[in-house]
């Protein structure tokens, strides 16, 4: 009797045993991080704190969107002047900054071993972080969630950040802005705050980062120019002050633009392009017209100058490659009988 309650008690402590071990298998990992959690280094470089070795991009903003009826000059595929900028990130907003004066050495400001470009686009931060496992503050244990955390170091060591792409912050930059320079003919832009799910055509588009692009969409709400007081709506398309009556419509519009992004290749990496910017004076004009982008130079005792004013053709670079880094040379002969020299 004795020994059967004795091997009873044994049994039911190896069940135990048993089952204490099952529990103890490794659970399955749980990550609770959010979408849209994005490597500082894309933007910034390896040294997120170093602006020295901050790849630079080109930025352009299309308007993709416009409903019948609104103010001239608002239409689908107008885009603003691309430019070259480098992002910088601060506590509060990431903020895209020329690497170039406006105006050459005029004041030095615009660069890619600065910070101190003017901004043309802007958008607010909200959470810097590290991507890790969490852990039991006590004993330090490692737990099966990884997680964004937010407090074992400052915000501008840690390697991620989630960006409010919803609004763009700057509203003023009329070159990078196709539609800016609607305030001067007295009409009104007003940002909205623009979220959308992750599935939608217009959620703000990541690829690969080795591919280095990316682009995401705004809205604004377009208010009617008035004449007089009187929306130009109201008037008569044939009168000289510029209505657009009857198809032009009274009510405030919402227009999509489209902010787009891309990593300029460096010097040994793969898409790198060495072109060279192409003078192209009044001369070279008359004989042969042609497209250019003027780009204005300063001079601390004149000012602007003539000297200094670039005339930038404008074309395609159609090579792959502009120029050979090294060419093995043969011996002077036409081994291929064509009458010319193979060298």
């Amino acid at each position: 009797m004795e020994y059967s309650r004795l091997f009873s008690r044994f049994g039911v402590a190896a069940v135990v045993i048993g089952t204490m071990v099952g529990c103890a298998q490794e659970r399955p990992t749980i990550n609770r991080v959010d979408s849209y959690a994005l490597a500082k280094n894309f933007f910034v470089g390896p040294k997120i704190n170093d602006p020295t070795d901050d790849p630079e991009f080109y930025a352009a903003t299309t308007i993709v969107d416009v409903p019948y009826g609104v103010q001239t000059g608002v239409f689908t595929g107008a885009v603003g002047e691309l430019r070259r900028i480098k992002w910088e990130v601060t506590k509060e907003t990431l903020n895209a900054r020329l690497t170039f004066e406006p105006i050459q050495n005029a004041d030095g400001k615009g660069n890619r071993s600065t910070n101190s470009g003017q901004i043309v686009a802007s958008f607010k931060i909200d959470s810097h972080f590290d991507i890790k496992r969490e852990y039991n503050p006590q004993t330090g244990e490692e737990l099966n969630v990884i997680g964004e955390n937010t407090t074992d170091r400052p915000w501008y060591e840690r390697d991620y950040m989630r960006v409010d792409w919803s609004s763009n912050l700057v509203e003023a930059s009329n070159s990078f802005d196709p539609l800016a320079g609607l305030r001067a003919d007295g009409q009104s832009i007003e940002p909205l705050t623009y979220r959308v799910d992750p599935t939608d055509p217009d959620a703000p588009v990541f690829g690969k980062p080795e591919e280095g692009y990316f682009d995401i969409t705004n809205k604004v709400y377009l208010k009617p120019r008035e004449i007089n007081g009187v929306p130009a709506c109201f008037y008569y398309a044939a009168i000289v002050v510029g209505g657009s009556y009857p198809y032009g419509i009274c009510d405030s519009s919402e227009i999509k633009l489209r902010l787009s992004f891309q990593r300029i290749a460096q010097r040994g990496e793969a898409g790198f392009r060495d072109y060279e910017p192409k003078e192209w004076d009044g001369a070279r004009f008359n004989a042969h017209g042609a497209f250019t982008h003027d780009r204005l130079g300063y001079d601390r005792h004149y000012g602007v100058v003539d000297s200094s004013w670039h005339h930038l053709l404008q074309r395609y670079n159609i090579w792959d490659k502009s120029h050979i880094d090294t060419m093995a040379c043969t011996a002077p002969g036409d081994a291929n009988n064509d009458g010319t020299d193979d060298q």
